[in-house]
């Protein structure tokens, strides 16, 4: 084996030290084309003027409207709410119809008799002449009692011989007192049949109430939809751009010899795969401003530009506050409160439709007579000729099958009624409790997925830096890029899906109408 000499060793290096100083030549070369600026947002000029050309066609001047602004457009134009306050006021007419028991009714009579046939007695004639005027009011009153207050004026004319007084004029006005003693007593069933109106006015009022309040509640998850979407494309305009950037770089390398034919394929498959992505979102977007223009009956053609941030407020509600708050306000169980209510009531009512009628009448009347209206009116209002009736009425039906069958029924209803409020009791508490885990969720998923995003911006920033001092790749880099891309949308439908989540609670508690003003 040959010995290296003392000329051969110093050859050798001063070659190492020549391949040394070449090696640090190029890495200060590729960190003067590769800086972390370049890699960054750095574009060719032409493709920086695309990119801003396609962010200002998606985030172009429109409407600013707040939260507050959007809900109380909702309120006034939605058509669903619209139509739940038509039906409300159509069903509060029902209350008129249920007050009619008491209206006064006023009855008007007139008539004209000619009469000429034949008698078989010459003390009562043969022709008359009679005309009748009649005017009645009646009215019931809250406490059973029926009132009728009638005037009758009649003028006789007769070919009788034995008429005193021809022509002869007849006034007469009579006051009739009625009053339910057994069934209806005190006007029981008309209160009842009132009270039982009002109660299913007001389950149908919180009904009504619940269909607004959930059309307010998806109006509300639309706006943060809309939130979401826009932040949404901004974020792939950014990876677009991320995209752009690392083309530029691989394409400037490439001329340089510093870079293979691959990396610029990869890197430019790579931007198209981020202009599908950002068409995507803008379409996203698209169909999600329609659907909350829709809500708000808005179809001109200005855009809504939502304000709103998706800040995240990490304070969670108090629970007991929580479901205090929903047993005094939650729609479906007030509802069937009154339902028990209404059963009760109902209860009895059929009770006293068993009883027998019992109706004790009272009567005065005032009557005059003479040849002319006038006379007559007068010996009437003299009060000289008077009537008194004071009577009563029994009535009962012996098998009293009806009225048994619709007591016994109402009782089993009441039981189904009271067993279907402990099931509303139960299914609130379930709601509820899935509510507020759903919230928690949301806000953990926020914190962790803001979390992942950091984490994945700072690995791709140090992957970045690798490659431009030549110890990584493109292919790493858009794997990188990918994965940031994903946490970066992840954290953002994060953040919306809590502000949904806090939505679902507060519709849980039947809270939105007052949160923003609109309970009635």
């Amino acid at each position: 084996m040959k010995q290296l000499g003392y000329y051969d060793i110093r050859f050798w290096y001063k070659g190492l030290i020549y391949s040394f100083g070449m090696f640090l030549f190029v890495c200060s070369y590729l960190d003067m084309m590769c800086d972390e600026s370049l890699l960054g947002l750095e574009t060719t000029e032409m493709d920086t003027v695309l990119i801003e050309q396609k962010n200002a066609d998606v985030i172009e001047e429109g409407r600013p409207m707040t939260l507050d602004e959007v809900m109380r457009e909702a309120f006034e134009n939605n058509l669903d709410i619209k139509l739940a306050r038509i039906e409300k006021a159509i069903k509060g007419t029902s209350l008129k119809s249920a007050y009619s028991i008491y209206d006064t009714y006023l009855d008007l009579e007139f008539g004209y008799t000619d009469a000429d046939r034949q008698s078989a007695s010459t003390v009562s004639g043969t022709a008359s002449l009679t005309t009748t005027y009649e005017a009645s009011l009646k009215k019931k009153l809250p406490t059973g009692t029926t009132l009728e207050l009638s005037n009758t004026n009649k003028r006789l004319k007769s070919d009788s011989p034995f008429v005193d007084i021809n022509p002869s004029f007849d006034s007469s006005t009579e006051l009739e007192v009625t009053q339910s003693v057994l069934k209806n007593i005190g006007g029981m069933i008309d209160r009842g049949t009132v009270r039982l109106t009002k109660i299913d006015i007001s389950k149908f009022d919180h009904t009504t109430k619940q269909r607004i309040e959930e059309t307010l509640a998806g109006v509300e998850k639309l706006y943060w939809g809309l939130v979401e979407a826009r932040k949404i494309v901004q974020a792939k305009y950014h990876a677009l751009e991320k995209a752009q950037a690392l083309l530029d770089i691989n394409r400037k390398k490439l001329e340089t010899g510093l870079s293979e034919d691959t990396d610029v394929y990869a890197s430019e498959a790579n931007l198209h795969l981020r202009q599908i992505e950002v068409l995507i979102a803008e379409n996203a977007y698209e169909d999600t401003l329609n659907s909350l223009k829709l809500a708000l009956y808005d179809f001109s053609d200005e855009k809504i530009v939502p304000v709103e941030s998706l800040d995240v407020d990490e304070r969670l509600p108090e629970e007991e506050a929580v479901f205090r708050q929903a047993f005094a306000q939650r729609r479906d169980y007030l509802r069937q409160k009154e339902d028990v209510e209404a059963k009760d009531i109902n209860i009895k009512l059929t009770s006293n439709s068993r009883w027998p009628e019992l109706d004790l009448i009272g009567s005065f009347a005032l009557n005059g007579l003479d040849s002319g209206s006038g006379g007559a009116y007068d010996v009437m209002t003299s009060a000289d000729h008077t009537t008194y009736y004071i009577g009563a009425e029994f009535s009962f039906n012996l098998e009293n099958r009806k009225a048994g069958s619709e007591h016994e029924k109402a009782r089993f209803e009441k039981q189904k009624s009271l067993i279907e409020l402990e099931q509303i009791e139960k299914a609130i508490l379930v709601e509820l409790d899935e509510k507020l885990r759903n919230l928690k969720l949301a806000l953990f998923t926020v914190k962790e997925a803001g979390q992942v995003e950091e984490l994945q911006t700072k690995k791709l920033e140090s992957e970045e830096k690798k490659l431009g001092r030549g110890r990584s790749n493109s292919f790493t880099v858009i794997d990188f890029q990918e994965d940031l891309i994903q946490a970066e949308k992840e954290h953002i439908s994060a953040r919306a899906s809590y502000k949904k989540a806090l939505v679902d609670l507060e519709l849980a508690q039947n809270a939105i109408l007052n949160k923003w003003g609109f309970e009635e």
